[in-house]
C-alpha cells in the first residue's frame, strides 16, 4: 500500500494482491473502476481497480466465508 500510494492496479496486480485468478475475479463480477481507451488495433484498453475497491471486495469476501 505504501510503496505505490495513489496508484491504481491492473488485472494482473489485482489478482496478485487478492491471491485469486483472473477467472475468479470475472466470476465474482468485480468490475474495474475505469478502463483506458481502446488501442489502435481494436483491443480493449487496460482495466484499472482502485485499491479501496479491492479492499472492499476482500472484506466482503471474508465476511461471506
Amino acid at each position: 500500500r505504501q510503496a505505490h500510494a495513489g496508484e491504481d492496479l491492473t488485472i494482473s496486480q489485482a489478482t496478485w494482491v487478492l491471491r485469486q485468478s483472473e477467472a475468479d475475479l470475472k466470476a465474482a463480477r468485480l468490475k474495474p473502476d475505469y478502463q483506458a481507451p481502446d488501442t489502435r488495433d481494436g483491443q480493449g484498453g487496460t482495466r484499472y481497480w482502485k485499491l479501496s475497491t479491492l479492499e472492499t471486495y476482500a472484506a466482503e469476501r471474508a465476511v461471506c466465508s
